[in-house]
């Protein structure tokens, strides 16, 4: 039998684990006594040999000792007397330790045996977190996706406010501006400045108005008219009650409409944050728009975050590309575009995103 000590370092729900160069398993950080050793004298040291840090002796309490089989050594049994104290300084990698991880209940895969027996008996006294949900993060699109986005409604309250006419043909004008001004944006050829007030041009002269605050006008007016998609609302309301849940929104957009939407719909408050591109000075799906949101996150694992969006060009692709799952909000049936990579959810509606992410089953692509 391999008798050792072990030190359990809980923070926000999440334990302390390392891996040993060359091993592919987590383990608790410790070891063996040596000759002449208490257990706290031992362990002391070993924590400071492994993670750089000073246990508090005065606070040490004795937990529990565990026992399973040592890992890749069949029938080699190994028990570990396992203590919780105070420490001092920082937490960093030493000597024979290659990788330092807080770890929570879904991790337990990645651990030795003995490592997941603690992990049991931790969760069982609620000292250990426990996401029932496949996701920590959900990370949505906002127009077409959360909320409609109908702009010629928009427009058209704007210019009725303006006292200025508004026909068929001046929102087609509008339209091919508007939608050639995107393109060259997702292409690093103007700012979303420019973007921004070069897509008015046709009403400046007209309004007596600038670019600029034509487009403060319509964003304005936007926020009146695009309502929240059906189940929005339900969706965005239950996840966050789950507690477990964070939510973040990234958007090729401006960060004043998203803001007025958000509040008027009674959401803003549910969401950890929210990314546009005008923030981020680059649009999805460009990898750069995502990692300034991961920014935001804290630590994360990418396999526990879901991207939802209509479009499969900005959303789906832009997820994929930096390594996370993706769903796929595919109202009108579209079809997959042709020798692009499958997300890995598809649905029709927002009330199966929420199945989805309440770990119900939903049809897969």
């Amino acid at each position: 039998m391999i008798d050792k000590l072990g030190w359990l370092c809980l923070q926000d729900g999440k334990l302390l684990a390392v891996r040993s160069k060359g091993q592919d398993k987590f383990y608790i950080p410790g070891g063996k006594r040596e000759p002449g050793e208490s257990d706290l004298e031992a362990l002391a040291r070993e924590i400071k040999e492994e993670v750089s840090v000073d246990l508090d002796l005065s606070t040490a309490k004795f937990i529990q000792k565990f026992e399973a089989e040592a890992h890749g050594k069949p029938g080699v049994v190994v028990q570990i007397n396992c203590y919780q104290a105070d420490f001092q300084g920082e937490l960093s990698v030493n000597q024979e330790i290659e990788e330092l991880a807080w770890l929570d209940y879904e991790d337990k895969d990645q651990c030795s045996e003995i490592l997941k027996n603690i992990m049991d008996f931790l969760a069982s006294q609620g000292l250990l977190k426990i996401n029932k949900y496949p996701y920590d993060w959900v990370l949505f699109d906002a127009d077409e996706t959360l909320f409609h986005f109908d702009s010629r409604a928009g427009l058209a309250l704007m210019l009725r406010e303006l006292d200025l006419d508004f026909s068929d043909q001046d929102f087609e004008q509008y339209q091919a501006l508007n939608q050639k001004l995107w393109k060259q944006y997702e292409l690093h050829e103007v700012t979303a400045k420019e973007l921004a007030e070069k897509r008015f041009d046709y009403w400046v002269k007209n309004s007596g108005k600038t670019g600029a605050e034509l487009n403060r006008l319509f964003l304005n007016a936007m926020a009146e008219v695009c309502v929240p998609i059906e189940g929005a609302v339900d969706l965005i309301l239950n996840l966050k009650k789950s507690g477990l849940i964070k939510l973040g929104l990234i958007s090729n957009g401006f960060t004043q409409l998203q803001k007025i939407r958000l509040e008027k719909a009674g959401l803003l408050e549910c969401f950890e944050f929210f990314m546009t591109s005008e923030e981020a000075g680059i649009a999805k799906p460009h990898r750069e728009i995502f990692e300034h949101a991961f920014s935001k996150m804290g630590e994360f694992t990418h396999s526990r975050v879901l991207m939802v969006g209509d479009n499969y060009h900005s959303d789906i692709k832009g997820g994929l590309g930096i390594g996370i799952d993706t769903c796929w909000f595919n109202r009108d049936a579209k079809p997959l575009p042709e020798g692009l990579a499958l997300p890995k959810h598809q649905v029709s509606s927002l009330a199966e995103v929420k199945k989805l992410v309440i770990s119900e089953s939903v049809k897969k692509c």
